[in-house]
């Protein structure tokens, strides 16, 4: 969903009692503790090679991410190595829990483009350590770290379905924003409609009767 970047999983019982859970997320309000990260607008990477502890620093603009899950973002961006701006990156990657994987081409006119595989583990602090290997000179190894707040968490939590019941193609349901985040013992209003297959475009979801478009996904109501 979108406006703003929000994501959200649900199964919605209509039976009495009500059973389900909603799983949700807002990448775009930050919320320490969530357990759900993206990525900073710009943060730098320090890699080093295997056996060299010289570190080469390259800073990295975000431009966009995007949800897969509640849980998890991919995300694009560009880079550039600080000490030679005529070194480029284009990055691709995704934060999954505390996984943070990438890959970048890095370029330079005179040497051409060469491919970095990345992998590493989020801190609590925000900060990710982990190695890397390229194909630049043939196949090279070493690892990389950054500094606190590279990644930060967002609103994100798992609530129980209250209520629950289905009309047609419509379904409505409630859940309490549970103890622990933010606006937490606040009642939510959901109201779905599947308006057939793909979801982007054709299905819909509301929450405090705003509507928010579908950017992605599926919704299937049954009866």
């Amino acid at each position: 969903m979108s406006n703003p970047l929000q994501a959200a999983s649900f199964e919605a019982f209509a039976t009495s009692p009500a059973k389900g859970s909603v799983t949700y997320t807002n990448f775009e309000l930050a919320a320490p503790g969530s357990g759900v990260w993206v990525p900073s607008g710009t943060f730098d990477v320090g890699f080093t090679l295997t056996g060299d502890s010289t570190v080469y620093t390259h800073a990295f603009t975000i431009d966009s991410v995007t949800p897969i899950s509640p849980k998890a973002v991919s995300f694009s961006g560009t880079g550039v190595f600080t000490l030679d701006p005529n070194w480029t990156d284009t990055i691709q990657g995704t934060v999954s829990g505390t996984s943070f994987n990438f890959t970048m081409v890095e370029h330079n006119d005179s040497y051409g483009s060469f491919n970095l595989t990345a992998s590493g583990t989020i801190a609590p602090d925000g900060s990710i350590t982990g190695a890397w290997f390229d194909d630049f000179g043939g196949f090279r190894t070493g690892a990389f770290s950054t500094g606190p707040a590279a990644v930060y968490e967002v609103f994100s939590y798992t609530a129980p379905v209250t209520s629950a019941s289905v009309s047609g193609t419509a379904a409505t349901f409630e859940f309490v924003i549970p103890v622990g985040v933010p606006y937490a013992g606040t009642l939510v209003p959901v109201r779905v409609t599947d308006g057939g297959s793909p979801g982007a475009g054709n299905d819909t979801w509301s929450h405090f009767s705003t509507n928010y478009p579908i950017t992605a996904g599926n919704l299937v109501v049954h009866t």
